[in-house]
């Protein structure tokens, strides 16, 4: 692999990695208004 090769995989990486976290913290969210909701 070139250099080039490496740092695309390594920011698709860490694109990936924000996108997971984005979403886990979506779905706290909805869970706590679901509570809300249900009290």
């Amino acid at each position: 692999m070139t250099k080039e090769e490496i740092e695309a995989a390594r920011v698709k990486k860490l694109k990936e990695k924000k996108i997971t976290m984005k979403n886990h913290q979506l779905q706290l969210l909805l869970r706590h208004i679901g509570h809300l909701n249900i009290a």
